[in-house]
């Protein structure tokens, strides 16, 4: 890959003899997730490790494709002058727009573990929510890619669809910096980014596991994580990092027509 700067004449992107730039992860850093659709990490290097996303465990490196990976990451330049020379719309792309894709055969979504609910009277369950599609929306209040990306995009679906059979319902899963984002910050921090929809916090782990219980149990990786589920109760879709607006935008319109019958 090299860097545009407007010439016929391209250029490759200078060697950086730096450290790669801090992820903007929140990745928990086990096995890389599955992923049925043949977009693997081997195949697409890039997509593996967004740039925007929190790793479960940012210390560890993410084992496939770990050389290609790293390879991108020595690629991308850091000091202001280099940055001229890259191309700015690959480089944003690069940037805003990697997620990890998981599709899988159908099957039923597992319960919510919370252990409490903002922005509602009652708890809500996936059984009281039947016959409405889910838009879940796993985040952490410390998470770069949630604030700027993930939350953002969450309270537009809230209020496209607000007409619409479509639940939007967040879920605060911690899985690092446990004192920092307590229920009294969290309550701070809905208000100061206006989130009006429904918003469960995760129930910790038993036995000093530090991944809550729903993000176990949905084999998260890290947030933000969006989770689609059907009006039947099944997962459709699990994608961490950046969702793409126009393709969540699609997914959701499809499994809405499956409620009236209407083909998207």
């Amino acid at each position: 890959l090299g860097g545009r700067t407007g010439s016929n004449h391209a250029k490759p992107f200078p060697t950086v003899p730096t450290a790669p730039p801090a992820r903007k992860k929140c990745d928990r850093g086990e096995e890389p997730a599955r992923d049925s659709t043949a977009r693997s990490a081997a195949a697409r290097p890039q997509t593996h490790r967004g740039l925007r996303a929190c790793n479960r465990n940012q210390t560890n490196r993410l084992t496939t494709a770990a050389s290609a990976s790293d390879a991108l990451d020595n690629r991308i330049p850091s000091h202001p002058n280099q940055l001229n020379a890259v191309n700015a719309g690959w480089f944003s792309l690069v940037v805003c727009t990697l997620w990890i894709e998981t599709e899988m055969e159908l099957q039923p979504a597992p319960d919510w573990e919370t252990a409490t609910w903002l922005n509602t009277s009652a708890p809500l369950t996936l059984e009281g929510l039947r016959g409405q599609v889910i838009f879940l929306h796993a985040f952490q209040m410390l998470c770069p890619g949630c604030v700027s990306i993930a939350i953002p995009q969450a309270n537009r679906a809230f209020e496209l669809f607000e007409d619409e059979p479509l639940a939007v319902v967040g879920l605060h899963t911690v899985f690092e910096h446990h004192d920092a984002m307590r229920e009294p910050s969290l309550r701070a921090f809905l208000h100061e980014y206006r989130v009006r929809y429904p918003v469960g916090i995760d129930q910790p782990g038993g036995d000093d596991d530090p991944i809550p219980r729903t993000m176990r149990a949905y084999g998260m990786r890290g947030t933000p994580t969006t989770i689609l589920i059907d009006s039947k109760g099944y997962l459709r879709r699990v994608v961490f990092g950046a969702y793409d607006d126009l393709r969540l935008g699609a997914d959701i319109a499809a499994l809405l027509g499956e409620i009236s019958g209407v083909s998207v």
